[in-house]
């Protein structure tokens, strides 16, 4: 887990490196990062950015592998793109949505819900009370007790602020209903695995809620789709000798910069929808021949603000204790 951090935050060392790569810093490396400990304590998803060499070897890697017109591998992706027009048009939610959620580690427990529109614009962003006696199955039936950090985890979800608050299935049933989402809605979710919606598609059924959500058929994992493309266009060993790094919070600010509104607020999951939105559109432009592009310019996307929210390393390692380590692998 802890390589896997490393790996997916660009915070592995460099094969000869002997010292703290922070400017100034002549201090040991701290287990196998670059960093020395108090340095990697005080890293945030932020400072992503700061990563100078890095960043411009992965923009360079952008400029190259968007040189050329992008392809949706699916019929369900190809259907998405056909109706959202490039967000040129306002697809309403009852089409299209873009879902995340925040679970338990050790059961499929659905915390948090985080469902966007196409333009990111809030669906439904809550938390989650299960009626007595509805428990979520375990993941594992060889699953041990929660670890004091994976139960900090819980509890540091349980305390996030949602624009709707708690909400029981009923309460959710309500919010899903009002925005005409029903069993033929398509939703989007940076993903390799059609987790989220499977998650909370059975929570409601647990409740007695069925025929509510689609099956797992209309779920675009715009993740396989970003990958499929990179793999097409750069093969798989183009960073470093692996794959271009795939995890949300450093895609998110490899495309659209450590300044705006939405970088570093990751494992929340209103945000991680909105951002998943945003490359939503990114993906629908880079599916454009590059001359007519209108939302993609050079290696970066538009910003929109410096609205800066910081998360700490403990909070981040923390978060890779739950189920997003597969859903987003």
């Amino acid at each position: 887990m802890f390589d896997e951090f490393l790996r997916k935050n660009l915070l592995e060392k460099n094969p000869d490196q002997t010292i703290c790569c922070h400017e100034s810093c002549v201090g040991s490396l701290w287990e196998s990062s670059k960093l020395c400990m108090k340095h990697f304590l005080e890293w945030t998803p932020e400072l992503l950015e700061e990563d100078i060499d890095a960043m411009n070897e992965l923009r360079e890697l952008v400029h190259r592998a968007t040189s050329e017109r992008w392809h949706p591998q699916t019929v369900l992706t190809a259907r998405a793109i056909t109706m959202r027009k490039c967000g040129e048009a306002n697809v309403p939610a009852s089409q299209i949505v873009t879902i995340d959620l925040e679970t338990n580690m050790h059961s499929r427990e659905v915390l948090q819900v985080g469902i966007v529109d196409s333009k990111g614009a809030v669906v439904l962003d809550c938390l989650t009370r299960y009626s007595e006696g509805v428990t979520a199955p375990s993941v594992s039936s060889s699953s041990g007790p929660a670890t004091w950090r994976q139960r900090q985890w819980e509890s540091k979800v349980r305390h996030y602020t949602t624009v709707n608050g708690t909400l029981d299935a009923k309460g959710v049933v309500r919010k899903l209903r009002a925005n005409g989402i029903d069993k033929d809605t398509i939703f989007v979710a940076w993903a390799t695995w059609p987790l989220d919606l499977n998650y909370l598609r059975l929570w409601l059924e647990d409740e007695k809620f069925e025929d509510i959500l689609p099956g797992d058929e209309n779920v675009c994992m715009l993740m396989s789709e970003f990958r499929a493309n990179f793999k097409s266009m750069l093969g798989t060993t183009c960073y470093r000798g692996r794959a271009f790094p795939l995890s949300l919070p450093v895609l998110f600010v490899v495309f659209f910069g450590n300044t705006h509104d939405l970088a570093g607020r990751n494992h929340h999951a209103l945000y991680d929808a909105q951002q998943t939105a945003l490359l939503m559109t990114l993906f629908e432009d880079l599916c454009r021949h590059p001359h007519e592009r209108v939302f993609f310019k050079g290696c970066g996307a538009t910003n929109m603000g410096s609205r800066k929210r910081q998360i700490s390393i403990e909070e981040s390692l923390a978060s890779m204790s739950i189920p997003k380590r597969v859903r987003h692998h």
